[in-house]
């Protein structure tokens, strides 16, 4: 009878080795899929949000012009400064919103003149380097 239980102690040890990395590997990828699935909903909302507060200040300010078209229409063609200003301010509600993600940075282009851009980082993002 010994003999029985310490051999039946030896499989369910061997067994449990088997199955233990399947098992544990199974809960680190339904971890990372919930970590990724959060992340995703996050960038969705800010783009969301962005959008939202791009449009209502294209409504509260609209491009310069002579107010002829209506804002049904489609966006005019125009100061590309004004559209430029209007993108800024949609990426930083974008950087303001992402800016708790891990390993975020938040560069924003900025059209100083035609031929030449620079790079600014806004928000103090950065991955911890």
């Amino acid at each position: 009878m010994g003999r029985m239980r310490r051999r039946q102690r030896g499989q369910s040890l061997a067994e449990f080795a088997l199955i233990t990395p399947v098992l544990l590997m199974l809960v680190v990828t339904v971890a990372d899929f919930g970590r990724v699935f959060a992340t995703s909903v996050e960038v969705e909302a800010a783009a969301r949000d962005a959008a939202e507060f791009a449009a209502n200040d294209y409504v509260s300010n609209p491009p310069p012009g002579d107010g002829s078209v209506p804002l049904s229409a489609p966006a005019p063609m125009g100061d590309p400064d004004y559209y430029d200003a209007l993108h800024l301010k949609a990426a930083k509600v974008v950087c303001k919103e992402l800016r708790d993600l891990p390993n975020t940075i938040c560069l924003l282009q900025i059209r100083i003149s035609k031929r030449r851009s620079r790079t600014r980082m806004l928000y103090g993002l950065d991955t911890g380097r």
